[in-house]
Formats: structure tokens, C-alpha cells, sequence
């Protein structure tokens, strides 16, 4: 019983830390989308959430999703409950973020420590791959036109890599 309370705090611990992190960086990274910084497309929430699926194995995933979704909300918007769009776009990075986890420990096991040369190719096709995925959703909301539909794709593509590939292997690896 005690071993089951230990891990149980520690899952806590986790999930508060993740929720932490993650609420701050999405705060961080909604203000830079807004004020039209250079840097707009680089997305860490994104390897953030990653690195949580990655590192929170023991911790139900209905569990971080939660935490990702209010610690997302209430620091990046200031509100609970989302609209339709918003809603979907949220569940739409959930996919990436699982896709991402998911292959990385089909390919390379269930511990993905970055600890061996061949887990970064492994999470770059898994990234290249969940990132597409969700890049046709973001583009398929935003799209009044060919055009918005391609804008709304690349941008939500270049900044899921980046932040994946530059965030969850320095969270997975500290």
C-alpha cells in the first residue's frame, strides 16, 4: 500500500510540474503569436506535452490531457471552457502529441531516454509524420481558400516540429 502511495504522489508531483511548465510556456507562446514576433511558429507546448506523455508513463493519459487542456486554457486564454474551433484544435494537438509518443515507443521501446543516436531519427519521422496530421486539421479549420488552407498547415507544421524536436528531447533528457 505504501509503494502505491509513493507512486501516487509522485505521479502528482509530475502532473503539477508538467502543468506548470506547460501553462507558462503556452502563455509565452500565445503572446508571441499575437504580437507578430518572427518566433510565432515556434510552438514548445507542443514538445512539452510530448515529453509529459513521454516521462508521465505511469500517470493515466486522460489525466495529462486534462492538465495540458486547464493549464492551457486558464494561463493562455483566461477562460475554461473553449468554442467549437478552439476545442477542436486542442484535440487535434492531443493526436499529435499521442502519434508522436506512441511511435517513438514503437520504434524505440518504452523507455525513450535520448540517450542513443537512433532515438532522434525515430523522433524526427515520428514528429515529421503527427505534425502533418495535425497541420491538415489546423488547415482544414482555417481554410476559406486554397491559400489560408496551405497558411494555416505550414505554420501549424513548422511550429509543432520545433517545438517538438527542440523541446522534448531537453525535457526527456534533464
Amino acid at each position: 500500500w505504501t509503494a502505491t502511495g509513493v507512486a501516487f504522489r509522485a505521479s502528482w508531483r509530475g502532473l503539477a510540474w508538467f502543468g506548470l511548465l506547460y501553462g507558462v510556456l503556452y502563455a509565452i507562446s500565445m503572446r508571441l503569436i499575437t504580437s507578430a514576433n518572427p518566433l510565432a511558429p515556434l510552438w514548445p507546448p507542443a514538445g512539452v506535452l510530448v515529453a509529459g506523455l513521454l516521462l508521465l508513463g505511469s500517470t493515466p493519459r486522460w489525466m495529462i490531457f486534462l492538465t495540458s487542456f486547464v493549464a492551457g486554457r486558464v494561463a493562455g486564454q483566461g477562460a475554461l471552457l473553449p468554442g467549437v474551433e478552439t476545442l477542436v484544435l486542442i484535440v487535434a494537438a492531443w493526436i499529435e502529441a499521442r502519434l508522436v509518443s506512441d511511435l517513438l515507443r514503437r520504434w524505440r521501446g518504452p523507455v525513450i531516454t535520448f540517450g542513443s543516436v537512433r532515438d532522434i531519427p525515430a523522433l524526427l519521422w515520428a514528429t515529421m509524420l503527427a505534425v502533418s496530421v495535425n497541420g491538415v486539421i489546423v488547415g482544414a479549420i482555417s481554410a476559406d481558400s486554397a491559400e489560408t488552407f496551405w497558411q494555416g498547415f505550414i505554420t501549424s507544421w513548422i511550429g509543432g516540429c520545433l517545438g517538438i524536436l527542440l523541446f522534448t528531447p531537453l525535457l526527456v533528457a534533464w
